[in-house]
């Protein structure tokens, strides 16, 4: 980067800054941001509007982390026009990540309307990671949405995709959806199987806050099978994580479960929780569990 600078080589500058941003979010850190803020000027400058068009989805992807979604849905609407005007593929891939707020707020209808544009631009394309990606989106849509039998059925497709092109991460994050839809449908045994199957593997994978969706699930699982004790303990790190991370949607919604399960000392926990989910227009939910993670399946 110093040697960029030094030569004034704007264009290899701009992508170090990129990159660092990339190396902060793989380790979990938001302290990646600020240099995308260095890099958008210097794409600007040069009028690298594919460059320019990553950089404006991923500061979308930080501030959909923080839960300010009216922030992070301009940012997505502004990169998919910089990538359109640039001819570059890529522009679909802000459909897919506008849908997943959507599909966070409750408004499963008009997500799974987008998840399937996508997947159908996906498809056509022959990009088997967009389809995977996608998939695995639209089964969580469908658990939301208590059609449990569309979204295993959209979860095994997903998982098999991931497991053909070696894809860890997601196929980790899957795997930590299908445990919140087994959490959903009561089936708590299953449950806590899938979700310790997979809780070592998303400490390898903290963007977004993926082990705060696992340590939830484990407790609500715990708690549906009137196991309090053992419940709270993973409730905690659920929060820990989500707080360490940065990831106020997350927070929220441990927050929330806390409440639902009665966690002792919990009353207070509400106005907090409330004051956080306020930053956006509504989250969803299902039976006594609350809906929704900030994931890393949004991408740039």
């Amino acid at each position: 980067m110093e040697h960029a600078d030094r030569a004034g080589d704007r264009s290899t500058l701009a992508h170090a800054y990129y990159l660092l941003d990339a190396a902060h979010s793989d380790f979990g850190s938001p302290d990646g941001l600020r240099y995308l803020e260095l890099a958008r000027p210097i794409y600007e400058e040069l009028g690298d509007l594919r460059g320019l068009g990553v950089v404006l989805s991923n500061l979308g992807i930080h501030a959909y982390y923080e839960g300010h979604w009216d922030e992070a849905v301009a940012y997505y609407r502004e990169s998919h026009d910089v990538k359109e005007r640039a001819g570059y593929f890529g522009a679909m891939i802000q459909v897919n990540n506008e849908a997943e707020i959507l599909s966070d707020q409750g408004h499963l209808a008009e997500a799974v309307r987008l998840f399937q544009e996508f997947l159908r631009v996906a498809r056509a394309s022959g990009w088997a990671f967009g389809e995977a990606v996608v998939l695995s989106n639209l089964g969580r849509a469908a658990a939301r949405d208590a059609r449990f039998e569309d979204a295993h059925e959209l979860f095994d497709e997903a998982l098999k995709m991931f497991n053909e092109i070696e894809t860890e991460r997601f196929k980790v994050e899957a795997k930590a959806r299908l445990a919140e839809c087994l959490v959903f449908e009561g089936r708590y045994r299953e449950a806590l199987d899938v979700a310790n199957d997979c809780r070592d593997a998303a400490a390898k994978s903290p963007v977004g806050g993926l082990e705060a969706l696992i340590e939830r699930s484990i407790g609500y699982a715990h708690h549906q099978a009137r196991q309090p004790e053992d419940a709270r303990p993973h409730f905690e790190e659920s929060l820990r994580i989500a707080r360490d991370l940065k990831v106020q949607y997350e927070v929220a919604l441990t927050l929330r479960a806390m409440v639902a399960t009665r966690y002792p000392g919990s009353d207070g926990f509400a106005p907090a929780a409330h004051s956080l989910t306020s930053r956006t227009p509504s989250s969803s939910s299902t039976s006594s569990t609350v809906c929704g993670s900030s994931t890393p399946g949004s991408f740039g």
